[in-house]
């Protein structure tokens, strides 16, 4: 799918993942932004259907207790892609991120951006933003940043940026140059920086 700009792009669901020319992408693995997570009603029909895509299996189809079977991989561009059997959440399923203080992130992303704390399947610390989870693991060392990595960055949407940004730049969060509008879409992007 491309969007009117030119910009490849995949849905799953209703979230879009844009795609952009990067001579030398670096893995996902390591940083910030280490996998993102997508269910399907067979996971192990899945990972067979990747055989001669150039995909690699990180890790094979495997139960994680109490939650649902999984498998990760690591598509060619280096992006690690969690592949989740959860039937009640079927398509783009969650964000994993990585940071020192797991807690604080989490804290940091409800505070701003108003995801409701939860845990997913009674299990693991997150945060719901609809019916889409961020989940955010311990790093023993700060990660690396996610820019000019194979997941580069996550996108939120508002209905008013201006006042966003005003929100964020006036907590001291980092905000990146002026919204601007995009000439093909009718959509207005700015750009924030998270510090783990």
């Amino acid at each position: 799918d491309r969007r009117p700009d030119g910009m490849p792009g995949v849905f799953f669901g209703p979230t879009r993942f844009n795609m952009r020319v990067t001579e030398k992408p670096l893995p996902s693995a390591g940083s910030i932004l280490d996998h993102v997570a997508l269910s399907y009603m067979d996971v192990a029909a899945v990972v067979a259907g990747l055989a001669g895509s150039g995909a690699k299996v990180i890790e094979p189809v495997h139960q994680i207790p109490g939650l649902y079977r999984a498998a990760m991989i690591e598509d060619p561009w280096g992006a690690r892609l969690e592949l989740v059997e959860d039937p009640q959440l079927l398509g783009f399923h969650h964000a994993h991120a990585r940071a020192t203080d797991p807690a604080a992130m989490l804290r940091w992303f409800e505070e701003y951006f108003g995801g409701r704390p939860g845990q997913l399947k009674g299990r693991v610390a997150g945060l719901q933003f609809g019916p889409v989870w961020l989940l955010v693991d311990k790093a023993d060392t700060t990660p690396a940043a996610s820019d000019g990595r194979a997941i580069d960055h996550l996108g939120f949407r508002t209905t008013d940026i201006k006042a966003e940004l005003a929100f964020l730049g006036g907590k001291g969060v980092k905000v990146l140059g002026e919204p601007r509008q995009d000439p093909n879409v009718a959509t207005t992007f700015a750009t924030f920086e998270l510090v783990p």
